[in-house]
């Protein structure tokens, strides 16, 4: 068979392949408080997403990992074994990527972001996204957030 014939074994190979990213990438910086100038620049920090959604999308990676059975006992995380974990010493296996600490960083904010929008977008409908968007202009201008380009529409929300 192929994976297309069990979606729940390829569920359970993503959460653990995205668990393996998210320990491979390092520690996400949980600065909680301090001075302004420290908060601001937190949330410039992960390609300008903050480390807010990083820890989102951790603990929603070990709500799917519980839903599929998949949570380490131990440590109460997925598990985070991929199939190269497995298939060392196989010869005709041939590694295809690589990847280190800062490709999975920017590989798992990247999956983050998607992950955290469309659960924003699915929880809040059409007519609360409007009012979100305009809210999250306000806060970019509050922020200084710098912007090498915007939407035509941006500037209606102004």
């Amino acid at each position: 068979g192929t994976l297309t014939d069990s979606p729940l074994i390829v569920a359970k190979k993503t959460i653990m392949m995205l668990e393996a990213i998210r320990m491979r990438m390092g520690p996400v910086d949980a600065n909680k408080g301090g001075d302004w100038k420290k908060v601001k620049s937190a949330n410039r920090s992960e390609y300008g997403l903050g480390p807010r959604v990083l820890q989102w999308c951790g603990r929603e990676l070990i709500k799917w990992a519980e839903s599929l059975e998949i949570i380490t006992p131990k440590n109460h995380l997925p598990m985070s074994r991929t199939a190269s974990d497995y298939m060392k010493g196989h010869s005709e296996l041939k590694t295809v990527a690589n990847l280190d600490r800062k490709t999975c960083r920017t590989v798992f904010t990247q999956l983050s972001q998607q992950t955290r929008l469309r659960s924003i977008f699915v929880t809040n409908g059409r007519v609360d996204m409007a009012s979100l968007v305009s809210k999250a202009a306000k806060n970019s201008r509050k922020n200084e957030d710098q912007w090498a380009d915007r939407p035509k529409w941006w500037k209606s929300i102004e």
